[in-house]
């Protein structure tokens, strides 16, 4: 180790965008001050390069998921290149359901399922100069590990390096009872999905056996309790119904936010990532493209659907609903105008930029209110735009040519 104090471990990611706090890296980094150790946070659009050389760190650490893979494997691969003694581990969804991936990133360990217990170990390695064979969880290029025990006791969790207090909770777990006491100890917002507003694929497809009723009596409690709400929903979910109709499906879907009415709305394109139920029933049902392209550089959950069974049309209305969307429920009187015709138009920046603006404000509003500076700003943005214009250059021969059943529409 370089610190005579305690560790020093940098964190990278793809891209930090605002609301979607990397809550597991905030747990992560405060082990690591617990041990008098300093952390860092970077992203894979900056100069990590440059990062490394100034913050000299004893340790990097990598969190993604599938969508991230690509970006992340690059970064891996040139940190060791550059800076081959330096160790270097990842963990998060992607490596939990692939460690294999851990011989194409080139590093010395990926993390499966959670990081806790297996991350203070390794920095008790750190300290004491030694590799992280045998650590479980962790596996290398050279040795597979069995899992280890799981953390019972959220009390043993430190607080995350950061506040207000913002936490994950989903509904069927809600009472009145819980929504009083999260306000009482100083709960600011909180996050919790929709999935999808019909109710038989949320409970077949996504496994989330909750009714529609239940899911807005959950909204309506914590808007009576003043915690602010950020939900996600999922466009273009498969269903293997014969004579299903999918955009009823996803127009279902828009018209269950706009029951709930929370602070913060995303829709995103489902993505059915290895691994997880619904590549399962994907498989299952033979519902995936041909290029689908999930075994390397998976598509990204803003783009075209990779399910077969849904027409080029259905396809650009979904992309199109899922940037449009957000607009409808901040301003429910736009329904009619974006379901009847925006929807069919080409997928255009501006729908994005439009999309961008409502959803930041939404969250720097109501659901995480922090004030930034015009230098934030800028530095933001411009994060922003490099991730973008990245992500433009991964999936733009992909976006330009969507498929179904074998056929293809330019």
């Amino acid at each position: 180790m370089t610190s005579a104090v305690g560790p020093r471990v940098l964190f990278i990611i793809k891209n930090v965008l605002i609301g979607s706090d990397p809550l597991g890296i905030m747990h992560l980094s405060s082990y690591v001050k617990a041990e008098s150790g300093v952390t860092d946070l970077c992203v894979v659009t900056d100069d990590y390069l440059a990062r490394i050389a100034e913050f000299r760190p004893d340790l990097i650490a990598f969190s993604l998921m599938s969508v991230d893979y690509p970006a992340i494997r690059e970064a891996a691969r040139a940190i060791k290149a550059r800076y081959p003694k330096i160790p270097v581990i990842a963990g998060g969804p992607h490596v939990t359901y692939q460690p294999e991936c851990v011989t194409d990133l080139g590093i010395e360990a990926v993390c499966k399922g959670e990081g806790d217990y297996p991350f203070i170990e390794v920095l008790q390695r750190l300290k004491n100069g030694k590799d992280f064979s045998g650590i479980p969880n962790l596996d290398t290029p050279t040795q597979k590990n069995p899992l280890g025990r799981l953390v019972e006791s959220l009390d043993e969790l430190p607080f995350v390096d950061r506040l207000p207090f913002y936490c994950l909770i989903r509904p069927d777990r809600i009472s009145e009872d819980m929504v009083r006491l999260l306000k009482e100890a100083g709960c600011g917002s909180i996050c919790m999905s929709i999935e999808t507003g019909n109710e038989k694929l949320r409970r077949d497809v996504m496994l989330r056996p909750v009714t529609n009723e239940k899911m807005i009596r959950s909204f309506e409690l914590f808007r009576k309790h003043g915690i602010r709400t950020y939900t996600n929903t999922i466009l273009g979910v498969p269903c293997a119904d014969e004579g299903a109709d999918h955009w009823q499906h996803d127009l279902d879907s828009l018209d269950i936010n706009l029951k709930c009415k929370p602070d913060y709305f995303s829709f995103t394109i489902c993505t059915p990532y290895i691994g997880t139920d619904i590549h399962k029933y994907c498989v299952k049902h033979d519902l995936l493209e041909k290029n689908a392209g999930l075994e390397n550089a998976a598509p990204d959950m803003f783009d075209y659907s990779v399910i077969n069974q849904f027409t080029p049309e259905l396809k650009r209305r979904q992309k199109n609903l899922s940037t449009l969307g957000p607009l409808v429920v901040k301003f429910p009187f736009l329904r009619g105008l974006v379901v009847n015709y925006l929807v069919k138009l080409p997928p255009n920046p501006l729908f994005e930029l439009t999309s961008f603006i409502v959803l930041n404000y939404q969250i720097r509003k109501y659901v995480i209110p922090l004030k930034y500076s015009l230098r934030d700003t800028l530095t933001f943005v411009r994060s922003l735009a490099r991730t973008k214009l990245a992500s433009l250059r991964s999936h733009g021969a992909r976006s330009a040519t969507v498929q179904y059943k074998g056929w293809r529409h330019d």
